[in-house]
């Protein structure tokens, strides 16, 4: 009897499901709701991310830039199973902080241009940044009425952490404490980002050598479950029917019984 499939083999079948389900995204958004569309433009540009991680995998041979991209993925697939609880309001809180940020960013705006001999006007005519005043007040508003796990300043979203709890899915903790802790070293540069590097000499004197510590098939077997549990969601929260197909490929990657060569 034949042998079981090799992990590597199974990855890239699984690859190519995710590319044919990633498609199946690409949906008329007439009559659609606001949150559908907004899943959607989400989980597609996650899936660019996705697509580039995979090429990384590949071109980067020190395998740092890899991570960077998987925490990504990981912030997205978290986001997008927080949002289906409850797409309205969640919605309604991803753009307001939107608007918090484009509001706290706009006076340290006006001070970099005036600081370069630019016109140090209003980044935004009044109207629109009062309207972005109003929003970020009642969604706040709403949000804390409904339970949301944020203060009465700062943020209208709560932490990645946060969000991962509040779902009660068990892939999103691991996504968060596995996938999100490991890569974030690589995003921020933290310091077990440096832990692969090394010293070799060169001229009878030490150089220090930049590494990662991820080969390329470990950073796809990451990502791979991670990116079909997202497309799921969206499914779901659209109605598109292709939940139970990301689920299966996300399943057999996590408990593929051969291990990783």
């Amino acid at each position: 009897m034949p042998g079981p499939v090799p992990f590597q083999e199974a990855l890239e079948t699984a690859e190519r499901e995710l590319d044919r389900l990633a498609g199946q995204l690409d949906v008329s958004i007439e009559g659609r709701r606001q949150p559908c569309v907004v899943v959607l433009g989400i989980a597609r540009q996650a899936f660019e991310v996705y697509r580039g991680l995979r090429r990384e995998a590949t071109a980067d041979a020190l395998g740092i830039t890899g991570p960077i991209l998987l925490r990504t993925i990981a912030d997205a697939a978290i986001l997008l199973r927080w949002i289906e609880d409850n797409p309205p309001l969640r919605i309604d809180m991803y753009f307001a902080e939107d608007d918090r940020n484009r509001i706290a960013s706009a006076v340290p705006f006006r001070r970099f241009r005036a600081r370069r001999g630019k016109d140090s006007g209003p980044v935004y005519a009044p109207a629109r940044m009062a309207e972005m005043q109003a929003n970020v007040a009642d969604v706040r508003k709403r949000a804390r009425d409904a339970g949301e796990q944020i203060g009465e300043r700062g943020p209208l979203l709560p932490s990645s952490q946060a969000m991962a709890l509040a779902t009660g899915d068990s892939a999103m903790w691991e996504a968060y404490e596995v996938i999100f802790r490991i890569s974030s070293a690589w995003t921020h540069l933290g310091g077990s980002a440096l832990s692969s590097h090394r010293i070799e000499q060169r001229g009878g004197e030490p150089h220090l050598v930049v590494e990662g510590a991820f080969r390329g098939v470990h950073l796809r077997a990451m990502a791979c479950p991670s990116m079909a549990h997202l497309i799921g969601t969206a499914s779901r929260i659209c109605a598109l029917g292709i939940e139970g197909q990301a689920r299966l490929w996300q399943d057999a990657i996590v408990e593929w019984p051969t291990p990783i060569q």
